[in-house]
């Protein structure tokens, strides 16, 4: 195992790199499209979620992690 890794370059992490991107893209939509389709516009509105919030406190936390580990 350790000598396939050793052996492997660039372009395999890119290749693998472009397939996780390709399969991320390929389900956020597709979970978009089954919301859209299935439960429609005025649920999208009514149970819709602000995440600048919630990504700005994760931010403060690992910051403040990265500091207490530091000290």
């Amino acid at each position: 195992m350790m000598a396939s890794l050793a052996q492997a370059n660039t372009g395999t992490a890119m290749l693998i790199a472009s397939v996780h991107t390709l399969a991320s893209l390929i389900a956020g939509i597709g979970m978009a499209w089954i919301v859209y389709r299935y439960l429609g516009l005025r649920f999208l509105r009514l149970a819709w979620l602000n995440l600048d919030a919630v990504w700005g406190a994760s931010l403060v936390l690992a910051g403040a992690a990265g500091v207490a580990l530091a000290l």
